[in-house]
């Protein structure tokens, strides 16, 4: 974790010592699933941050617009970091990464639903209306997608697709498919933390007296959950099939969609 910030570095040693104290063993830790994976980034990069202010009874804080924006880079910060550690630990300590999950699962978020979204079966091609979907840009990407991305859900990559679609302000330029485009990991970690944190919080809940009541809230942690562990199902795929490049250009739409260069 040399790339880590020292903060979080300190954050993940609580955790550790969590695990002595729960007596669980390293050495014993199997696996872990890509959703209880998803489960715990969600409670650690969104649940256990500002948002708790919101759940809490007594606050004044209200769920706004600027709230979110102010949460939001919170959450990508929190998420940067732990994206970094990541990519570092699945490949030189997986064992320690899957202990780390283990505890924060079994301490935190153990009770929490696994997402039904991988049952639906109908493959779905998305269509547009309008001239966007004419482009061979557009063209490839829905189809290289659909393509590739089998143990995602139709209604996920729906959702991709329609964030990238929004994101298009060319027409026939060509995905980069065989090298890296660089993509800074703090932007990455904004556009996640838009798409599966801040997208997951249905429009009517904003500006009222007590949005986030218990059943909200856990209703809001299942939605994100869903949504990240399907994000990371899908940079996995992309990755292993040697599609780097064309999961960066999602990143690149996305980015544009939410309006996040001002944040990185």
């Amino acid at each position: 974790m040399e790339n880590n910030e020292e903060w979080f570095i300190d954050k993940i040693i609580h955790i550790i010592k969590m695990g002595e104290m729960m007596n669980l063993n390293l050495i014993n830790v199997d696996s872990v699933s890509i959703r209880s994976e998803a489960n715990v980034i969600t409670a650690v990069c969104f649940r256990n941050t500002q948002l708790e202010n919101i759940h809490a009874s007594n606050s004044p804080e209200k769920l706004t617009k600027d709230f979110m924006t102010t949460l939001m880079v919170t959450s990508s910060g929190m998420l940067t970091e732990w994206l970094i550690m990541r990519e570092n630990l699945l490949i030189k300590m997986p064992k320690l990464y899957n202990y780390i999950l283990t505890i924060y699962e079994n301490y935190n978020v153990k009770n929490w639903n696994k997402g039904g979204s991988k049952t639906e079966k109908t493959k779905k091609t998305v269509t547009f209306i309008g001239d966007i979907t004419e482009t061979k840009y557009f063209n490839r990407l829905n189809t290289t997608l659909h393509d590739y991305l089998k143990s995602n859900s139709p209604s996920f990559i729906e959702k991709v697709l329609i964030c990238c679609k929004k994101g298009i302000t060319y027409s026939d330029t060509d995905y980069l498919e065989d090298f890296s485009l660089d993509i800074p990991i703090n932007q990455e970690a904004a556009v996640i933390s838009e798409f599966c944190f801040a997208n997951s919080i249905p429009e009517g809940w904003y500006d009222l007296e007590d949005p986030l009541n218990d059943i909200a809230m856990k209703e809001l942690m299942i939605e994100s959950s869903d949504r990240v562990a399907e994000w990371l199902t899908m940079k996995d795929t992309l990755l292993e099939e040697g599609l780097e490049g064309l999961y960066e250009e999602v990143i690149i739409l996305l980015t544009e969609t939410f309006e996040l260069t001002e944040r990185n």
